[in-house]
């Protein structure tokens, strides 16, 4: 891990270089005179402009003349009032992990073993597979967000493991053996990033330093970040790759008692420290609104990160130093935050919904006082409607105060959704092509009504998915007059209305379940997308509100988990793509006459005698690899003859520094089909995991192009044609042809 000085707002003074025209790292076209580095000259205007704006920008880093409004402590009412009740069936509780998305499944971690429950707490079954003789005592968990039955724990010496049965057996997939930093592991993550999940960051703390990471499920280890000990992590939820940021809670190895936090756009890239001497015990990001980093620190009180950690603010009361918990979960409306944060000796638990400005205490029944051991959290499951804390190894449950007029909970059924955009991109092919030949009619009047026949016939073949949508409502109080929902946020209506009849998968009559079927159009999703914060793979908040008479309400939150499948992308193909850093004796030209593959243009590569690599990228661009299986291509060589040819991964040309991975010889290695290159087209596949063997600075979700190379021998020309990535195995035989 590289370091840059410590800037008290690092980004600020990029973006501002920025805006008046100087680019860090950029990198001229192959066969253009690099300029020196004092060869940028701005006119006087500019230069005076980037002054001031300097001077501005770091003039607000001093304290303002006003100081901010103080944080104010407000008496528990509205949504959050909280009762909580130790469980006297658990005893050494450790842990507890709630689902992301379904906001009745928890897993607990025990001195004893692992315990999950599927009805938010009122039961505890163990899990089989999860026994401290077979696993050890679990520390850390995570979840895997598209499947149900499949999670990872990791334990204080025996490494990490994996279940896809929901705990009865467990697999071990990280280990020091495997390439891991070490067995002990602080915290456990599944990368945000890799639209399969496949990544998992194991952290290490005090017991060595590095970030082990792995990408393929645990089949392969890398260590990042060698020389420091990292405590907790957290990602950003940007949809904007550019935007992305994650943040370190971490120590340096010749400093280690010594922890600061740090920012990064990518786990290989420089990291910034963005506010030092700080101990951060745990953190929280939302995965609803756009708000930034939320860090509990032990003696910096609750630190607020933002603009890609440009802004450290700190919340809360100035008098409250020792948060050992903080967590986020959603609120009464669409893309609310709710703040939860737990403070041992004196305020307990804290909830806010304006962003801790203000807070209530919650803690009737919840243990507050001077010793608290180490590792103490609380946690809420996805809809905060229940919160669990785990303290001095007992665990407390909080459910929201007894109301006559209630909706317990809102479950979806399935409660998550894979979505392809293949089917919605075929039909929208077929509709463009037929408005595209329109022109041509000779007969407008009747060839504009079988256009609309046509558009209208081909548009019910967009696939729908029926989602069942069902809120358990409190009736001892008597029967609501009304349940509805708002299912806007999954293309739906606005205002669809819920019954208790039995024929909307609501159970019996008039047994207090209220349901309806929402056909989910993919063609709604897609529409909904370009104007709603949905995420690619995330949760969908939306609403159901029950209405008793003389004004009365209640709204909750229900959830629907939904993942868009990984796609195979055509990279090259006719046009785009040049050449860049280029070394040796090599020419590369996208020709028309020369037979390609497919289309009407390839790339043709004429090298000389000496070894050589030619990049192929596109310039500006970024992509993200994460979770992806193979490179594909095709390729011929200008006279048949045997000859060897490489291929590897570069980061984005506009990083100062590229990283590139070790390069796979495919001839060597025998990854072209047919046996050797030739005159004629012949497919290359080669699989991702093979540019990931040797450890190296390039990180996935980074990609910006590929790199082709040769040793030394005699001159001669490839031509390459149709560079593809594919998801799944499945795809190349689709891609055959």
């Amino acid at each position: 891990m590289k370091e840059s000085p410590p800037l008290r707002r690092p980004w600020t003074v990029r973006r501002l270089a920025l805006s008046v025209g100087w680019r860090p790292g950029f990198r001229p076209r192959t066969g253009v005179a690099a300029p020196d580095a004092c060869s940028w000259r701005p006119s006087m205007q500019t230069l005076c402009l980037f002054i001031a704006c300097m001077g501005a920008a770091w003039s607000a880093d001093e304290p303002a003349e006003t100081a901010p409004e103080p944080f104010r402590l407000v008496p528990a009412s509205g949504r959050y009032h909280l009762v909580w009740r130790a469980d006297a069936r658990i005893k050494g509780a450790r842990l507890l992990v709630p689902h992301a998305f379904l906001p009745s499944r928890a897993l607990l971690a025990t001195a004893s073993g692992l315990f999950m429950t599927d009805d938010a707490g009122q039961q505890w079954r163990p899990l089989a597979g999860g026994t401290p003789d077979k696993v050890g005592i679990a520390v850390c968990a995570a979840f895997a967000p598209n499947e149900t039955d499949r999670f990872y724990i990791a334990t204080a010496g025996k490494g990490v493991w994996a279940t896809t049965d929901g705990g009865q057996t467990f697999v071990q997939v990280g280990s020091a053996a495997k390439g891991m930093a070490s067995d002990r592991v602080e915290a456990l993550h599944v990368y945000p990033y890799d639209p399969r999940f496949r990544t998992l960051l194991a952290l290490h703390g005090d017991a060595a330093p590095g970030l082990s990471r792995t990408i393929d499920g645990g089949t392969t280890w890398q260590v990042l970040a060698p020389d420091y000990h990292a405590k907790a992590i957290l990602f950003n939820r940007a949809e904007d790759q550019r935007n992305r940021m994650v943040y370190l809670s971490a120590a340096k190895k010749d400093r280690p008692d010594v922890y600061s936090l740090w920012a990064s756009p990518t786990l290989g890239d420089i990291w910034t420290e963005v506010a030092a001497d700080v101990l951060a015990v745990d953190g929280a990001v939302s995965t609803r609104s756009k708000g930034g980093a939320y860090w509990a620190t032990e003696l910096g009180g609750i630190l607020s990160l933002a603009r890609e950690g440009a802004s450290v603010e700190r919340l809360g009361p100035r008098n409250a130093n020792r948060w050992v918990s903080i967590g986020i979960t959603g609120g009464a409306t669409p893309n609310q935050d709710v703040i939860f944060a737990y403070e041992p000796t004196r305020l307990g638990l804290v909830i806010s919904e304006d962003g801790f400005r203000t807070g209530s205490s919650q803690n009737q029944g919840l243990f507050v006082g001077t010793f608290v051991r180490e590792g103490a959290h609380v946690r809420a499951n996805a809809n905060g409607t229940v919160f669990y804390a785990v303290i001095n190894q007992a665990l407390y449950t909080g459910r929201l105060a007894g109301s006559k007029c209630q909706i317990l909970e809102v479950l979806t059924q399935p409660p998550m959704l894979n979505v392809s955009s293949t089917d919605y991109l075929n039909v929208m092919k077929d509709v463009y092509e037929a408005i595209r030949e329109f022109p041509k009619t000779r007969q407008a009047g009747v060839d504009a009504a079988k256009l609309t026949a046509f558009i209208r016939e081909r548009k019910k073949d967009f696939p729908h998915r029926p989602v069942q949508i069902v809120a358990r409502v409190r009736v001892d109080g008597g029967k609501p007059e009304k349940v509805t929902g708002d299912l806007s946020p999954l293309g739906c209506s606005k205002t669809a209305e819920l019954f208790d009849d039995g024929q909307h998968g609501d159970g019996a009559a008039e047994d207090g379940l209220y349901g309806v079927t929402a056909l989910l159009s993919l063609r709604d999703y897609h529409q909904h997308r370009r104007e709603g914060p949905l995420p690619s793979n995330g949760p969908v908040d939306f609403r159901v509100t029950a209405q008793w008479g003389e004004g009365l309400s209640d709204t909750r939150t229900g959830i629907l988990g939904v993942f868009r499948r990984v796609q195979g992308f055509t990279y090259w193909d006719e046009w785009g793509c040049e050449l860049l850093d280029a070394e040796g004796e090599v020419e590369g030209k996208i020709v028309a006459d020369q037979k390609p593959r497919q289309g009407k243009h390839c790339i043709r590569l004429t090298v000389g005698t000496q070894k050589w690599r030619a990049p192929w990228t596109h310039h500006y661009s970024r992509s993200d690899l994460s979770g992806y299986h193979a490179l594909v291509f095709w390729v011929r060589t200008d006279d048949g003859a045997q000859t060897d040819l490489s291929v590897g991964l570069r980061s984005n040309p506009d990083e100062a520094l590229p990283a590139y991975t070790s390069s796979v010889d495919v001839v060597k290695e025998r990854l072209v089909e047919g046996g050797g290159l030739s005159a004629e087209w012949r497919r290359v596949v080669v699989p991702l995991e093979r540019f990931y063997r040797e450890k190296s600075a390039f990180e996935p979700s980074a990609f910006g192009g590929v790199v082709f190379g040769g040793p030394a021998g005699p001159a001669r020309t490839y031509f390459i044609d149709d560079i593809r990535f594919v998801a799944e195995p499945a795809e190349l035989e689709e891609i055959r042809q």
